[in-house]
């Protein structure tokens, strides 16, 4: 019996303490193309700049996507912070940004690993830094272009869901040294 408790332990705390994947592809029904994203998928740790809208990436039929007509930033803002980030791009080139802002500087890569799994996705992967924010910006007229598709992100997980399954293994420790 006390090997089954304590195998339901170890269950708890590596089965909630994993960092969470979470994809967005904007084509669950939300919004609908044309309306700000703002803080729509706020329940998912995801809000977005003032601006960004929801689009059709053309890309197979109707696909939902993401862009920011009106002005050169989309900030995309993660609560609680996440470890890796990939977006997706339609109608769009990697040469075609001048930054990506990862918490406000300069992609680089001695903060993260980044690569272009094609010219059209990029994934950015923590080093030692959180990630809480994502800015894609450019300083050319094709910014406006740019359609941005299935945003996808590892969550860091929280302190409460770290610490529960460690007082249950503390709790169970007292019970079996209260039996002995």
């Amino acid at each position: 019996m006390r090997m089954i408790y304590m195998l339901l332990a170890l269950f708890l705390l590596i089965g909630t303490a994993s960092a969470d994947g979470v994809c967005i592809t904007f084509d669950e029904g939300r919004l609908v193309v044309g309306e700000e994203i703002g803080d729509t998928y706020a329940d998912l740790g995801v809000t977005f700049s003032d601006g960004a809208k929801v689009v059709d990436t053309k890309c197979w039929g109707t696909d939902l996507g993401f862009h920011n007509p009106d002005n050169h930033v989309t900030t995309i803002s993660f609560s609680p912070a996440v470890t890796s980030v990939s977006i997706e791009f339609e109608d769009a080139w990697k040469g075609n940004m001048d930054a990506i802002l990862v918490n406000g500087d300069v992609l680089n890569d001695k903060k993260y690993n980044f690569w272009w799994f094609t010219e059209k996705k990029l994934v950015i992967e923590s080093v030692d830094v959180p990630i809480v924010s994502v800015g894609l910006s450019s300083g050319s007229p094709c910014v406006n272009s740019i359609k941005y598709n299935n945003l996808c992100y590892n969550q860091i997980p929280e302190f409460p869901t770290i610490a529960l399954p460690m007082i249950v293994i503390i709790g169970l420790a007292f019970v079996f040294r209260k039996r002995e």
